[in-house]
């Protein structure tokens, strides 16, 4: 009786509200355990749980990329996502957080280095984002990750440091260009 006990003791789990556990049973997927009191059969089944699976989660991946035309463009992205598959999110990879990482970086990766340098620091950034969202969510299809991604933005983007001041001098100049043409524009109409 004290084994039946304990084994029943073994088996039982709470539930928070926001969690779920995955059960296998001898391996194979079986069931997922909602919120409450629940029960398990141990040794038999084997439970995975997901902390927080409806809230969305955020990360930023600031790296720096080649672009298209072989200049250097640092670059902060920010991607909002959610788990959309519990069972695919805790079986088939080992490491969900880490893939989204990696995927992330790859898709900015192809997007930038596909892109010319003013489009990226200026006037491209949001379609840029657009890019990499589409092939980002591709990648995590692909993988079968149970994972949705729900916006991707570009927080930062900038020439590296170094040459910032270069950079500065030639957004400058091209202001004087557009100005001193306006200005001869006005005197030619006048």
């Amino acid at each position: 009786m004290g084994l039946i006990t304990l084994y029943v003791f073994l088996g039982i789990r709470i539930v928070n509200e926001a969690d779920r556990l995955v059960v296998l049973t001898f391996g194979n997927y079986n069931r997922v355990l909602g919120p409450g009191l629940q029960f398990h059969f141990p040794v038999v089944e084997e439970i995975y749980a997901a902390e927080n699976v409806s809230n969305i989660r955020t990360f930023v991946l600031p790296t720096n990329m080649l672009t298209k035309d072989e200049n250097i463009v640092d670059v902060e992205l920010n991607v909002q996502y959610t788990i959309s598959d519990l069972k695919k999110y805790a079986l088939n990879v080992e490491d969900p957080e880490i893939t989204i990482r990696q995927a992330t970086e790859s898709a900015l990766r192809h997007v930038v280095g596909g892109s010319i340098m003013d489009d990226a620091l200026t006037t491209g950034r949001e379609l840029i984002a657009q890019e990499v969202r589409g092939r980002l969510q591709n990648y995590l299809d692909r993988y079968s990750t149970g994972l949705e991604v729900l916006i991707v933005n570009i927080e930062d983007s900038s020439p590296p440091n170094q040459v910032q001041e270069a950079f500065d001098d030639v957004i400058k100049a091209r202001e004087d260009e557009v100005r001193a043409r306006n200005e001869a524009e006005t005197n030619a109409n006048g």
